[in-house]
């Protein structure tokens, strides 16, 4: 893969008193400066859906081209998806909410601006807005329609025309966060074609992916891993193995960069 709208002093908490899936309680989701971004405490469940979106403050679009901020999954195609399974790789013949529980919260129930659709992922999921705000620019500069991790593939066919580089070259990663998938069963499966005709199911799984590291899912990712590692858990989206290596801690430092020059807000992005 590629590459909060408050601003409070650096200790103050945002009190997020919700719903969340699991009933009712207060999540605090601090939106401090850089050196004191925290998520959710560890194993926190998401908000709700409706609560997630009762936080998020009105903001006008910037990136009018993004048709799949108002593309919500159907029923269909959510069924599709919580039904996948790998058909190849190390994970080959598990379901896909066997390997990553939390994937079983993931909706794209949003629609709204593109800043709307990134607040309101980050709210559901715990995590500062500014973070997923962040991590949005340097993976796709905010466009749903970005494409990027050119591959050689024997099966190109099987890949979104569009994605498409040539015979045997294609994009495996689209969308707002730049979500992988490969026709070959072995990563993200059941999430083409909603990874890039829904920006907010791009978000919200991107969501419950990070959260997989934070939370102490990977027991595949030792040595070095242990659950409430927020850094190394962005990282890990970029490229979780092994634990830590010197690619994820590049995009790392390349995030927090854009996060310390708030890029988003500047007047030519």
């Amino acid at each position: 893969m590629k590459r909060l709208i408050a601003t409070v002093a650096a200790s103050t908490l945002v009190v997020l008193a919700a719903t969340n899936l699991q009933g009712a309680g207060a999540l605090t989701v601090p939106t401090a400066d850089i050196a004191d971004l925290s998520f959710t405490p560890v194993g926190s469940p998401p908000l709700s859906d409706s609560a997630a979106a009762a936080l998020v403050t009105p903001v006008a679009e910037n990136r009018p081209q993004n048709g799949g901020n108002y593309y919500q999954p159907t029923e269909t195609e959510l069924a599709t998806f919580r039904d996948a399974v790998y058909r190849s790789g190390p994970n080959a013949g598990m379901r896909a909410d066997e390997y990553n529980p939390l994937l079983v919260n993931v909706t794209g129930d949003f629609s709204g601006t593109t800043d709307e659709i990134l607040q309101w992922a980050a709210y559901k999921w715990g995590i500062p807005p500014d973070l997923l705000r962040a991590v949005a620019v340097n993976e796709s500069n905010w466009n749903q329609g970005e494409m990027g991790d050119p591959a050689d593939v024997t099966i190109a066919h099987k890949y979104p025309k569009r994605a498409r580089v040539d015979g045997d070259t294609v994009y495996e990663s689209m969308g707002i966060t730049q979500i992988k998938w490969r026709a070959d069963g072995s990563l993200n499966p059941g999430t083409e074609a909603l990874r890039r005709k829904s920006t907010a199911f791009n978000a919200d799984l991107w969501g419950a992916n990070v959260r997989y590291y934070y939370d102490g899912y990977c027991s595949w990712c030792r040595p070095g891993y242990t659950p409430g590692q927020l850094w190394e858990s962005i990282g890990a989206h970029y490229d979780p193995s092994p634990w830590g290596n010197q690619g994820a801690l590049d995009y790392i430092d390349r995030v927090k960069g854009i996060l310390e020059a708030r890029t988003w807000e500047q007047s030519d992005f």
